[in-house]
């Protein structure tokens, strides 16, 4: 059943003041609550861009330091590769110098030997 009452301003009221006054304070209440809902959502919001940044930030130093990585790995394998290559061609030298003294030391044995035979012969 539905009672109507008159408040101290002489307007006409479906509740009584009592219960009037507990659904303004109820209204207010609901309006500061959802003033603070807003507040929360927006900072919960920055964060969430400021967490974006940092993130992208991350991966953007990931992938740079993936990057440097594949870069020394690939520096190490190449200075691998031209160690042997120098190796190799320190050998082949090494291989030639020694062909070139056995040939001197060939030609200077021919040369002793001619010698010896045309101080023979010129003996003679």
């Amino acid at each position: 059943m539905v009672s109507v009452n008159f408040d101290e301003f002489s307007k006409i009221r479906v509740l009584d003041t009592k219960n009037f006054e507990a659904s303004e304070v109820l209204k207010d209440d609901c309006h500061l609550f959802t003033e603070k809902i807003g507040e929360f959502s927006e900072i919960v919001s920055q964060f969430t861009d400021i967490l974006t940044q940092k993130s992208n930030q991350i991966e953007k130093e990931k992938l740079a330091t993936i990057g440097k990585r594949i870069k020394v790995e690939t520096e190490v394998e190449s200075r691998k590769s031209k160690k042997l290559q120098l190796k190799n061609l320190l050998k082949e030298a090494q291989n030639e110098l020694d062909r070139l003294v056995a040939q001197n030391e060939s030609l200077l044995k021919v040369h002793q030997e001619q010698q010896l035979l045309l101080e023979s012969l010129g003996m003679k």
